[in-house]
């Protein structure tokens, strides 16, 4: 989590003072040791987490801004030719077909309001967490200020494990080979929640902060990995499918043994997970657009509709905490740039999320007026 970043730290304090840092607050697994949480950034005595509290008011890099307007052209041209194909404007096209989904799906928009009124009771509730150390507690109340909503920035990545579950589940009680989500893109899938998984297992300097976390996102990451799992049944049917997908994971693997965080200093294998996931996400990303321009004639799927639905914005809650949530500062990467790559990566996975879902609404208006 927030905090979790410092603990790598802790080692290197360790060497250049002697003295080991204190235990964490107690939780899940065994106890961590964690540094004093204050770092020599330039001023005496400043929380090391001082950064990390003042992340989210941070600029959103150039390239992103600079990337918006291709991207509201690009929207604009699309709009345009839907327009010329036909008499009615693309939303008259969908009212009913959307309509008519929504009745269709009432038990999974129930499933959503259900994930997202947990969440708000749960930040409601707060943390209950109090630190008994003056200078944990300093740090965590700075990013509980930066954070007023979410009490911390972990809580966007337990949001997206339970804005994960309702569409998978859609998808596999609904099947249809409309769903670009099952087969490949499902085993590559499950390939990254196996590795959120087993980091939360074997690691707690990677679990997260705050009131969102601990058994809720457990339960909400076990139940992805479940769905995943019996959505990927059909990549094993084709062996060269499986092939691909062995070269996918092998290829992912050794970027990330060579680019990972410093949150497990002592178990670099467990950062190189934490990078690998996210890899494997990009990768899930890549086959789930490529799918659903392949599917373009069975692009009406209600659980397919739910996906291109909810990808983009679970999806965007990853990109906004690796692109807010941490500052690139020494001792955060223990190989290559981590950060970058996570943070690029995680960008381009909402690029290729509202692509698929944009080509979706193209080929249902489409099928609409056929």
């Amino acid at each position: 989590g927030v905090h979790s970043a410092l603990a790598a730290r802790g080692e290197l304090e360790k060497g250049a003072s002697g003295e080991p840092p204190p235990s964490s607050r107690a939780g899940p697994g065994p106890p961590v040791r964690r540094t004093p949480l204050l770092a020599m950034s330039g001023v005496e005595s400043t929380p090391a987490l001082a950064g990390l509290a003042a992340a989210p008011v941070q600029a959103v890099p150039d390239s992103l801004f600079k990337a918006l307007p291709a991207m509201a052209v690009a929207a604009a041209i699309w709009y345009i030719e839907l327009r010329a194909r036909g008499d009615r404007t693309p939303s008259m096209a969908l009212a009913p077909e959307c309509a008519k989904i929504f009745r269709r799906h009432l038990l999974e928009v129930a499933g959503l309001v259900a994930c997202l009124a947990l969440a708000a009771a749960m930040l409601l509730r707060g943390d209950t967490w109090v630190p008994t150390d003056p200078a944990d507690a300093e740090a965590w109340n700075k990013i509980k200020a930066a954070w007023p909503l979410l009490t911390t920035a972990d809580s966007l990545i337990a949001l997206q494990a339970m804005l994960r579950v309702p569409p998978l589940v859609s998808a596999l009680l609904r099947p249809s080979r409309a769903c670009p989500m099952a087969g490949g893109p499902a085993l590559l899938g499950f390939g990254a929640s196996a590795c959120r998984v087993g980091l939360l297992w074997l690691s707690p300097h990677h679990r997260l902060d705050g009131p969102l976390s601990g058994w809720i996102h457990w339960s909400f990451e076990i139940a992805g990995l479940t769905a995943l799992l019996l959505l990927s049944r059909s990549a094993f049917q084709k062996w060269r499918q499986a092939l691909t997908l062995v070269t996918v994971v092998l290829t992912a693997t050794w970027v990330a043994t060579n680019h990972r965080l410093a949150f497990a200093e002592d178990s670099p294998a467990l950062d190189t997970l934490l990078t690998l996931a996210e890899l494997l996400e990009l990768s899930t990303a890549a086959l789930y657009l490529t799918r659903t321009f392949a599917l373009a004639d069975a692009a009406s799927g209600g659980a397919a509709s739910l996906l291109h639905a909810v990808l983009p914005l679970q999806q965007g809650l990853s990109m906004y905490y690796w692109l807010l949530a941490f500052e690139d500062e020494p001792g955060l990467s223990s190989a290559g740039q981590p950060l970058t790559l996570l943070r690029v990566s995680s960008t381009v996975q909402v690029g290729m999320y509202l692509g698929a879902a944009v080509l979706h609404l193209s080929f249902s208006a489409e099928a609409a007026r056929q």
